[in-house]
């Protein structure tokens, strides 16, 4: 693949290719261990791809993707969105160690957070009755 101008991480691969209008084709394609992610900007430049990769390696096309590396994928096209999910994950986890039924709770990071923002709230309060009982004497005085 590097030898048909394909910029790499070594497991993100990305391939640009100016076409005659003007425009720019773009197809990238991730790899792990033995499953692979391929997006495309370019309907024939997919199947091109695709036909190409055939070549050297079994492939299969899936058609759009819903599940990739036990995370769930979804997709609004018009909206230009995606939406990543572990949840299924997480609830295998769960279920593995026999936790399905746990109640959940904040993480402490939240928790400190939390207790911070009402801290500071106390102290603004605190600050602007301070504040205003200062400009209050200060105005008796100035009188």
């Amino acid at each position: 693949m590097l030898e048909s101008g394909v910029d790499n991480d070594e497991v993100t691969f990305v391939k640009n290719v100016n076409k005659d209008d003007g425009t720019t084709s773009k197809i990238l394609l991730s790899i792990h261990e033995d499953d692979g992610l391929a997006a495309c900007s370019d309907a024939a430049m997919y199947k091109e791809f695709i036909a190409e990769m055939s070549k050297d390696f079994d492939l299969s096309d899936s058609g759009e993707l819903k599940w990739f590396l036990g995370g769930k994928v979804q997709q609004d096209r018009k909206k230009g969105i995606v939406q990543l999910s572990q949840e299924q994950c997480c609830n295998d986890v769960l279920k593995r160690f026999e936790m399905s039924d746990c109640t959940p709770v904040d993480p402490p990071l939240r928790q400190i957070c939390t207790w911070l923002l009402r801290a500071a709230r106390h102290w603004i309060r605190e600050m602007l009755k301070w504040c205003t009982s200062i400009s209050s004497s200060l105005e008796r005085a100035c009188i």
